[in-house]
């Protein structure tokens, strides 16, 4: 997934500005097996 390796660059709080999420969503899809 070329998507998800992409940001791997990003640091969570970035993730979270930039897709509009909030934190605990977005390590919780990293999580999941994303990482």
């Amino acid at each position: 997934m070329e998507f998800f390796d992409n940001f791997r660059l990003y640091s969570v709080k970035e993730i979270a500005e930039i897709t509009g999420f909030k934190e605990n969503k977005i390590t919780f899809l990293f999580r999941k097996g994303t990482l």
